[in-house]
């Protein structure tokens, strides 16, 4: 039963990592053409066609390698990036700022596609957010605002999303990432965002997630039972005859 067990978690742990994923346009922010000179003060300013082809921004300039502080801020920097070298950082700007930063592209989905999977970082205070939820960061498709469902944290504090797009499968459509002023207690918010794929995979259900690490974990437990467990000495014949 016990190896039944750990088969199936196996087989889970498989299966939820199985799927086809594919980058979407400049997912990972790489094609564009950067300034070879390095970063200068005041920031520079990027013409978003050339530095960000495909995507739109609205609510600020496209600056290189500077975050302000105060002031609304669309980012092309270096670091952090959870895939390649390059990520967007979004920040709303704070106090009496009305307007969200945003970026967006229009997507054709792939008729095979049934999630994106973005991941994003915050940028100030990762232990203010309770895992997996954002108070500033909004995501649509279609014009229709769509909750992530968090799936998982890297080592570097990258949290991975995905998002439902079955309905919107071989049609095209506006998906966007924006930061609202009015997110985080009224004073912005500010996120790395990376990595950006369509996949195969349908988005797991938190009662999926939660039975796939019931099973790891049992595995886990029986296999590490086995191997610290001796085997059995025989002891028949071991004792001594009175004389």
């Amino acid at each position: 039963m016990k190896n039944l067990v750990c088969l199936i978690g196996l087989l889970a742990a498989t299966l939820s990592a199985s799927g086809v994923s594919l980058i979407v346009p400049n997912g990972s922010f790489e094609n564009g053409t950067l300034p070879s000179n390095p970063p200068s003060f005041p920031p520079e300013t990027l013409d978003p066609a050339v530095a960000l082809p495909k995507w739109n921004i609205s609510g600020s300039p496209l600056y290189y390698q500077s975050v302000q502080l105060g002031g609304p801020v669309i980012a092309l920097l270096t670091l952090p990036a959870s895939d390649g070298t390059n990520s967007i950082f979004l920040q709303a700007g704070f106090g009496g700022a009305t307007n969200p930063v945003s970026i967006w592209q229009i997507l054709t989905i792939p008729p095979a596609m049934k999630s994106i999977t973005f991941q994003s970082k915050e940028a100030y205070d990762p232990n203010f957010y309770p895992p997996g939820y954002y108070l500033a960061l909004l995501v649509s498709a279609a014009g229709t605002p769509v909750v992530p469902n968090y799936i998982s944290t890297d080592a570097s504090g990258f949290k991975t999303f995905a998002i439902d797009v079955t309905p919107y499968a071989g049609t095209s459509v506006e998906l966007k990432f924006s930061v609202d002023p009015m997110g985080n207690l009224g004073n912005g918010g500010a996120y790395s965002i990376d990595n950006i794929r369509y996949t195969t995979s349908p988005v797991p259900e938190p009662g999926a997630l939660t039975l796939l690490g019931i099973g790891v974990v049992v595995c886990g437990l029986y296999l590490r039972a086995n191997c610290k467990a001796p085997p059995a000495e025989n002891s028949r014949g071991t004792g001594t005859q009175s004389g």
